[in-house]
């Protein structure tokens, strides 16, 4: 017998809601236990973002500077920058120059932030109505190039039981287990016990599909002075 030759598997909101009422066991979902679900889904995600670094969610892009202005807002989707690089491309190559970020206090300890020149660190104030990021020096005519950067983009709401989650194949298992354990918290058929143990399986299969999700590069330990790096 020959395999499939098929790796496209997923699996939508509805079936991801009926294997999870199967871990639970108990009566049929009713409409509320299913917005619950929903409800719970976007929890979920938005906890894995608070966890730990998920690869699925780094996005790179360039933005363009302009002279003088040292502040500039960040994509909507933006929870956080992990990478910035100045990008030179005045030779019309893409030269690219690492910059190192500064802490709220670093920035504020600055005597002259309205100094011009290349910038070489940056700040990112993750505010309620968005983030964005404070280049310094700010660029002058000479630096008004583009800076090239990395960021962790939030997850894809959930909002009907024919989508797919946007998260990778790996961390279905994951998810499923989630939903099932938030779905115990609201069944009254589901007890103390059965909720422990919903709740472990869903931590140790989080635990292992967040360790399977990581760049496998040497480890090297280096110190970390790029704050202190002045022009």
């Amino acid at each position: 017998m020959t395999a499939s030759g098929l790796r496209t598997f997923t699996m939508d909101f509805a079936e991801i809601m009926d294997d999870a009422l199967a871990m639970t066991g108990g009566e049929p979902a009713d409409a509320w236990l299913h917005r619950y679900g929903r409800r719970a889904a976007n929890r979920i995600l938005a906890d894995w973002a608070n966890r730990s670094l998920n690869l699925w969610q780094m996005v790179s892009t360039t933005m363009v500077l302009s002279a003088g202005v040292s502040s500039y807002a960040l994509p909507d989707d933006c929870l956080d920058v992990t990478e910035v690089q100045f990008r030179d491309d005045s030779s019309g190559d893409d030269i690219d120059l690492t910059m190192g970020r500064l802490s709220r206090s670093e920035y504020a300890a600055l005597s002259n932030k309205e100094t011009q020149g290349r910038p070489s660190s940056y700040v990112v104030f993750r505010e309620l109505d968005g983030a964005r990021i404070v280049v310094w020096p700010a660029p002058d005519t000479a630096s008004a190039e583009s800076l090239y950067y990395w960021y962790i983009q939030k997850n894809q709401d959930v909002t009907s039981a024919a989508e797919n989650i946007g998260i990778p194949e790996r961390f279905l298992p994951a998810f499923v287990a989630g939903i099932a354990y938030e779905l115990g918290k609201v069944r009254p058929t589901v007890d103390g016990g059965k909720l422990s143990y919903l709740k472990q399986e869903y931590e140790g299969l989080l635990v292992r599909a967040q360790n399977e999700d990581r760049e496998r590069v040497p480890t090297r330990i280096t110190g970390d002075f790029s704050a202190y790096w002045r022009p």
